[in-house]
């Protein structure tokens, strides 16, 4: 086993798409072994997605990761061995209804997410999904899928999360407009993949954040954060990036998040977690040399 040096990073946190896996939702060999040299060397591992648990379970049991973990965006944290409940963070059904009325003004069909102490369910009018290409999402969570005929008269107690989706332009337009309205009252997460011109635009409590969550997270923990490092890709992911003591970005993500920060890796099909870690937070030249021969051993930074 190779030791951890005194004063180091305890608790990596990582985005799943775009991070952990490839954009074909594909954990690359690299980054297996890198989590369980983490896992070896005790360092506990924590996932942190806009996932739902449901969804992102799968990812943790591929790599072994047990601990505590970030869903939704931080409005969820759950314990992954036991699935015990640990927090979480709804929105009123006022706000709720006045999101659903914005997103409908401006010719978009929200999902709405119920909390996860219920029987999590997914709600969504009879009408199509306008400008929303999840049908593959919706069918992999069909069981939770309810359809009703108008969202504005059913019980909206208990949301966690309303979320829209559409080509990149028109979520940003959308997300300057809601958080034009609700200031403060909603924090508002894009998730934006330019390659697909697919955008994620999620409506959360004005409190949550995946930054939040680590907080809460290594407290658990007992750790100050420090003591933690974030990697992550996408906008969802800066608030994390900028809480933790060490900030990763991979290199697939947007040139206005790297422009951030000063530690930039390959990108997720290249195996870019695995290479962050090996070269940040459990240094392993013998790791880099064997996973990464062709690449600089220097290091690749761009400094914002």
């Amino acid at each position: 086993m190779h030791a951890v040096p005194e004063k180091s990073i305890c608790l990596v946190a990582l985005d799943i798409d775009g991070t952990l896996s490839d954009t074909q939702y594909r954990i690359p060999p690299a980054n297996r072994q890198a989590i369980q040299d983490l896992r070896d060397a005790g360092i506990i591992v924590v996932l942190a997605t806009g996932r739902r648990f449901a969804s992102a379970v799968r990812f943790a049991r591929a790599v072994g990761v047990t601990a505590a973990g970030i869903f939704q965006n931080g409005a969820v944290i759950k314990d992954i061995r036991s699935r015990q409940l640990v927090f979480w963070q709804g929105l009123s059904p006022s706000l709720v209804r006045h999101v659903l009325k914005m997103g409908r003004m401006e010719g978009f069909s929200p999902l709405v997410f119920f909390g996860p102490d219920g029987p999590g369910r997914i709600l969504l009018e009879e009408r199509r999904l306008t400008h929303c290409p999840l049908e593959a999402y919706l069918m992999r969570s069909w069981d939770d899928v309810v359809v009703i005929p108008c969202l504005a008269e059913t019980d909206l107690s208990n949301v966690v999360q309303v979320m829209f989706c559409g080509p990149v332009a028109a979520m940003r337009r959308l997300a300057e407009r809601l958080r034009n309205r609700l200031e403060r009252d909603a924090n508002i997460f894009l998730t934006e993949y330019p390659q697909r011109d697919l955008t994620l635009l999620d409506v959360m409590h004005w409190s949550v954040s995946k930054g939040d969550a680590l907080r809460r997270v290594a407290g658990i923990y007992g750790l100050p954060l420090r003591q933690t490092a974030a990697i992550g890709d996408n906008f969802n992911d800066l608030e994390m990036l900028q809480a933790a003591g060490l900030a990763l970005v991979m290199g697939n993500a947007d040139e206005r998040l790297r422009a951030r920060f000063r530690n930039v890796l390959p990108d997720c099909a290249a195996g870019g977690v695995a290479w962050g870690i090996w070269r940040y937070i459990l240094p392993r030249e013998d790791r880099l040399t064997e996973w990464f021969p062709a690449q600089n051993p220097t290091g690749k930074e761009e400094h914002g």
